[in-house]
This record gives structure tokens, C-alpha cells and sequence, in this order.
């Protein structure tokens, strides 16, 4: 049994000998053709297929128009402004001259950068008007307008043709406008501001009166109250309000 045993075993790895020494030019080969392949792919990884595609202008706000190609990977780019050696991947904010260049990663840690170009950003039109299609009696209209990233107005004047109740035509004053972006830079020379009239409607300010407490035995006559709470806080500055009271 134990010599059965032994032939069998020595018959399955003479066997497996022979279809090794059979096979083994196409295994070789197949080998090969795989090294060959991981060696192209850990030489060509990163390599960029053409140049860097660059427009010389660009709007403000119009995003990464940058176009560049990579073997087996995708590049990404980096920004400095001119006469600058201080590269960042963020998108320059503001407007100006800059340069840009493509980076790709390569085997092993390695980076390939590809040629320089220059480029501007330009200022983008905005149209500025009125938010809202009402404003309450005393208060100044806030402005409102399709800025880009999150760039937010920080201050704004305008022009009224009337500050009483009812119709009035309102449009910002372009020199007051002032536009930051989300770190609190001052962005507004991104921006070249078209400012047309709006027509809005100035409604009554709503006021809120609050009685004294008042209290007594009684005595079959009604409880009055002559007092109230000042509410001059609630009025637009300037003014001040009395109120003659005659109820119970």
C-alpha cells in the first residue's frame, strides 16, 4: 500500500514535470509579455500626450480651463503669479497675470511638470440690483447679483427716487459696492458692475406696543392702563412715537 501510494505521487509530479517541459516556451512567453508590460507600465505611467492647453485670457470665476493629458493617470495644475517661483493648486482669486503648469505623478513617487504658460484673468460683468421686490419703511436695500465661488457683497449704497411709502425706482451705486470672497479678500476689481434701475415697493414698518402691567382690587370700574413700554429702539433714527391710550 505504502509503495502504491509512493508511485502515485511520484507518477502526478512526473506528470505535471512533463507538462511544464511541454508547455514551457508558451509559458516563458506569457511570463515575458507580463514583465514587459508591468516594466511599460511603471516607465510610460505619468507621461503627458501632447502639451499644456492654456487660452492667454480667461473671465474671473470661469473655472480651470486648463487642458492637459497623461498616460495611465490625470495630471493636475498649479498656479503662481507672474515674477513669482511660490506654485499653489489653488485657482488664482482676483484679477491679473499668472502663469500655470501641469503636474503629473509618475512611478515611484516621481512628478513630471510640464512647460509654463502665461495667462489673465479678466473682470466679469455682473448685473447689481435691489434683493427683493419689497423694502420695509426706513431700511436701505441690500444688493444682490450672480457672483462667483462664494464671493459675497460686503457693502453697497443706492440711489432712491423716493423713500416713502409706495413705488420707488432704486439702483446701486457702482463705486460703493464692495465684494469679498469667502476669506474676507477684498475681490470687487474682479467685477465690472452693470447697475440698471429697479422698481420695488416701500411698505409700512411694523411696530410692536407693549402695555405696562397694571392691576388693582376691584371696584366695579374698569382696570385702565396709561403707561406703555418705549419702543423708539423699533423706529428709524430720528423719530420718536407717543401713543394716546383710552382703552381698558
Amino acid at each position: 500500500m505504502l509503495y502504491e501510494s509512493y508511485v502515485k505521487k511520484v507518477t502526478r509530479w512526473v506528470d505535471k514535470k512533463n507538462a511544464v517541459l511541454k508547455y514551457k516556451v508558451p509559458i516563458i512567453i506569457a511570463l515575458c509579455v507580463i514583465f514587459a508590460a508591468i516594466a511599460g507600465f511603471i516607465a510610460t505611467k505619468g507621461i503627458f500626450i501632447g502639451g499644456l492647453e492654456c487660452p492667454s485670457e480667461v473671465s474671473y470665476g470661469s473655472g480651470d480651463p486648463m487642458n492637459a493629458r497623461v498616460l495611465f493617470g490625470k495630471p493636475y495644475y498649479e498656479y503662481a503669479a507672474q515674477g513669482s517661483s511660490s506654485w499653489s493648486t489653488d485657482i488664482p482669486s482676483g484679477v491679473g497675470s499668472f502663469k500655470v503648469r501641469a503636474v503629473s505623478n509618475r512611478s515611484f513617487g516621481f512628478k513630471s511638470y510640464s512647460d509654463e504658460f502665461a495667462f489673465a484673468v479678466r473682470p466679469v460683468r455682473v448685473t447689481v440690483t435691489a434683493s427683493g421686490n419689497q423694502i420695509t419703511y426706513g431700511s436701505e436695500p441690500t444688493a444682490s447679483g450672480a457672483l462667483q465661488y462664494e464671493d459675497r457683497f460686503e457693502a453697497a449704497k443706492f440711489k432712491m427716487s423716493s423713500k416713502v411709502i409706495g413705488a420707488s425706482r432704486v439702483s446701486a451705486i457702482a463705486d460703493t459696492i464692495k465684494v469679498v470672497d469667502k476669506r474676507g479678500n477684498d475681490v470687487t476689481s474682479a467685477y465690472i458692475f452693470e447697475t440698471p434701475e429697479k422698481t420695488v415697493e416701500i411698505i409700512p414698518r411694523i411696530i410692536t406696543i407693549r402695555l405696562h402691567d397694571a392691576e388693582k382690587e376691584y371696584d366695579g370700574r374698569a382696570l385702565t392702563c396709561g403707561s406703555y413700554e418705549n419702543f423708539d429702539d423699533q423706529l428709524i433714527d430720528g423719530h420718536r412715537g407717543y401713543i394716546t391710550l383710552n382703552g381698558q
